[in-house]
């Protein structure tokens, strides 16, 4: 093989490794995001039943067509009730067996997908045994009858999950953004808290490391973990916002900063000055805060919202 050719199979064997790889990150990073948690579970029960009776009953797929309509109002009917059964049963069983995979504060995309496959299946389940049961399968056709049980499950399946996914999305993002308007600031309104304590009028960030930084907590805008790293945003006195990078941790820093009136946690990664808060964002993932002098917005996981809408609003 000539030296050239072997260089653009090495250099395009290379390429596809390094984009395969960035896929990968990409698609962990996406799925251990937040993601929207069930708040109405009655609503999805109801939801799926109907949209299964509602696509055997018009659109008869699986052999349906030739059935008269009595007949097809039961099985379509016979299957709904099948399906809000398997998705009772996970919506309402699986958080009291599983506590804290179910726990909403730490709902994350990959737990969603893992919850609807698990819906699927125990329709899947539901499906056969109802099938069996009605029309009488010999055993001998069981496990062939349970395989396209599981493909048809899929195919219908599939659009009554889409359907309960938009809806847990757009019902958690009107609750959040319900929350936001609450939260929100009018101009000119400041927090009620306002203030920095008497004896903290300095603090060091980052005692242990050759380069602390003492700083006014009152100056203090937001703090961001950032690997072994702290990455501190505060205001300078020109009003512009300055950053400086420390090497300590978000734990050490939050000890540090105790007492500080205004200064909490409202992230996993992420330590807030709610005195810099000027307005309050929803999405359905969470909240997002925009501070005075900051580029960018900071987020709010659930764990920590009640406490932050606290502050801003006691």
């Amino acid at each position: 093989m000539p030296s050239r050719l072997r260089e653009v199979i090495t250099y395009l064997y290379g390429m596809s490794e390094y984009k395969l790889g960035m896929m990968f990150k990409k698609l962990q990073t996406y799925m251990c995001r937040p993601a929207a948690a069930n708040h109405n579970r009655p609503a999805t029960v109801i939801v799926s039943g109907a949209v299964v009776f509602f696509l055997l009953f018009f659109f008869a797929p699986f052999g349906l067509e030739g059935t008269d309509a009595r007949r097809r109002t039961l099985l379509a009917g016979g299957y709904a009730l099948v399906t809000a059964a398997a998705v009772s049963v996970v919506a309402y069983v699986g958080p009291i067996l599983f506590r804290r995979f179910y726990r909403p504060e730490s709902w994350t995309e990959w737990r969603s997908v893992l919850n609807y496959l698990i819906v699927l299946l125990a329709v899947v389940v539901g499906n056969f045994v109802f099938s069996v049961t009605v029309f009488g399968l010999p055993q001998r056709v069981w496990l062939t009858f349970l395989t396209v049980c599981i493909a048809m499950t899929c195919i219908v399946g599939a659009v009554p999950v889409a359907i309960i996914h938009l809806y847990v999305r757009a019902n958690s993002l009107r609750r959040h953004t319900e929350e936001s308007r609450t939260a929100s600031l009018l101009p000119g309104e400041e927090i009620a808290s306002a203030g920095t304590p008497p004896g903290l009028a300095e603090v060091v960030l980052g005692g242990g490391s050759r380069d602390p930084l003492r700083i006014s907590p009152s100056d203090l805008i937001c703090l961001e973990a950032s690997g072994n790293y702290l990455r501190v945003s505060y205001m300078r006195p020109d009003g512009a916002m300055a950053q400086r990078l420390l090497r300590t941790t978000l734990a050490m820093a939050s000890a540090e900063l105790e007492g500080c009136a205004g200064i909490m946690r409202c992230h996993r990664a992420f330590i807030v000055n709610i005195h810099y808060i000027y307005n309050v964002e929803g999405n359905s993932q969470g909240l997002r805060l925009r501070l005075r002098a900051c580029p960018y917005t900071v987020p709010v996981s659930r764990p920590y919202i009640k406490n932050v809408l606290h502050a801003i609003r006691p």
